[in-house]
């Protein structure tokens, strides 16, 4: 889990709390439905961004190999658990927060972009739009020195490299 997420789900409760310039941050759960479709190709594609939105998770998987103690079993489904339960709540918390947060209409409108609403919402529009994307490519950098870590790992195991 990125620091940013983690940090977008603080300001979130932040949000909710009202201890930011969002002067009613339930304003959008009133009739949270209104609007929204059932055509089963809009939720596919909500899904399939969702899952995208969960990949990196599958990485803790690669170290498996490397749980030692007296039941490793044990050890690896609890962790699961905790960590499925992290997630998801941190998930839910940037969701809501960008629901408290942003406008309805202004989430309809912007595709893909709604973070950087949010960040412009919360923190004003002076330096927002200018940190959001250094914490992205910060991200970036974590998901990319995941990937050559597991590569690494994985290369080791089977003793040669593509």
């Amino acid at each position: 889990m990125t620091n940013w997420v983690r940090s977008v789900a603080v300001t979130g409760i932040a949000v909710l709390a009202g201890f930011t310039r969002i002067s009613d941050p339930f304003v959008n759960f009133h009739n949270i439905w209104q609007g929204s479709t059932t055509n089963p190709n809009a939720l596919a594609t909500a899904l399939v961004k969702t899952n995208f939105a969960y990949f990196g998770w599958s990485n803790a998987f690669n170290l498996l190999g490397e749980i030692n103690g007296t039941s490793p079993v044990r050890t690896v489904r609890n962790a699961g658990f905790i960590s499925l339960g992290v997630v998801t709540m941190l998930f839910l918390t940037v969701n809501f927060a960008y629901i408290a947060a942003v406008p309805l209409d202004e989430i309809k409108r912007s595709g893909q972009l709604v973070g950087a609403l949010f960040f412009q919402h919360v923190f004003g529009g002076h330096w927002a739009p200018k940190i959001l994307p250094v914490l992205v490519a910060l991200s970036c950098v974590g998901n990319i020195v995941s990937e050559i870590s597991d590569l690494s790992l994985i290369c080791s195991r089977l003793r040669h490299c593509l």
